[in-house]
């Protein structure tokens, strides 16, 4: 995902944002939340920032939702621009998770500082003006993995966070309703049949099903090309690609079937 944060009116909302999010917040310098926020965009992790500015890691996490609520302070930028919604997601540690608990949520094994360390996982997603190709981001959201929520379930444990499809599905009227939104774009793993809205482009997987006439075929057996086929009861225009820039076989696809080659590649790669 493209951070452009070089906007001066974006620092400045940025700047404005965090302050009244955190206004009823005690024990957190408005200094040290702008540094959290931005640490978590260039790829700080959430509990080492916690450490160094000696913030409890339950405080950061329940309210991190409430800092980076970014929406009104772009909307003030992009105006009623068209804009393509960017669903992604990161976290600082990309080992194997464990869950331990509803709070924490998992720990991951750090290569780096080799020893475990909790860690969380964040949706961001973002807006990109179409009309000035800005890039802004409008939320970044805690969230927990679906098999760290059926795990915790199984013990009996009260899960707190949401998935990153729960937290997407929740923001999104949000964000229709204050933005000019004609697009949004996700990889295969926020495809889901709860998100494949009109205009959506994204990737499937090469064991992914899709019914073709009568057939129901792996897009992994379709040769290069465009296909109209359907997949989870909605009508897609697929489109595989050989050998993506280098990476091998790509399975694109639009919900919107007019959409060409050339128009689902542009929005992919607006990510």
């Amino acid at each position: 995902m493209n951070k452009n944060l070089s906007n001066d009116a974006y620092y400045q909302a940025l700047n404005d944002a965090i302050h009244a999010a955190l206004a009823p917040l005690e024990n957190i310098r408005k200094d040290s939340a702008i540094r959290l926020l931005l640490g978590g965009i260039i790829g700080k992790g959430a509990y080492e920032i916690s450490q160094e500015m000696n913030i409890d890691y339950m405080t950061l996490l329940k309210n991190l939702d409430k800092i980076a609520n970014l929406v009104k302070a772009v909307k003030n930028i992009v105006k009623n621009h068209p804009v393509l919604l960017i669903i992604d997601d990161t976290h600082d540690h990309k080992q194997y998770a464990i869950p331990i608990s509803r709070n924490t949520t998992q720990i991951y094994y750090c290569k780096v500082h080799k020893r475990y360390e909790p860690a969380i996982q964040i949706l961001l997603i973002a807006v990109k003006d179409l009309k000035t190709n800005e890039t802004y981001i409008v939320a970044i959201i805690p969230y927990i993995p679906q098999k760290v929520v059926e795990i915790l379930k199984e013990r009996g444990e009260k899960v707190e966070f949401k998935t990153k499809i729960q937290a997407y599905l929740e923001i999104l009227p949000e964000l229709e309703k204050e933005f000019n939104v004609v697009g949004k774009v996700f990889d295969s793993w926020y495809v889901n049949s709860k998100t494949l809205f009109a205009n959506t482009v994204g990737e499937l997987k090469a064991n992914a099903r899709v019914v073709e006439g009568d057939r129901l075929v792996p897009v992994g057996e379709f040769p290069q090309g465009e296909y109209l086929v359907e997949y989870l009861g909605i009508p897609i225009k697929l489109l595989v690609v050989d050998d993506y820039k280098g990476y091998g076989r790509r399975y694109f696809f639009s919900t919107n079937v007019n959409d060409t080659a050339e128009d689902i590649i542009t929005t992919w790669e607006n990510r």
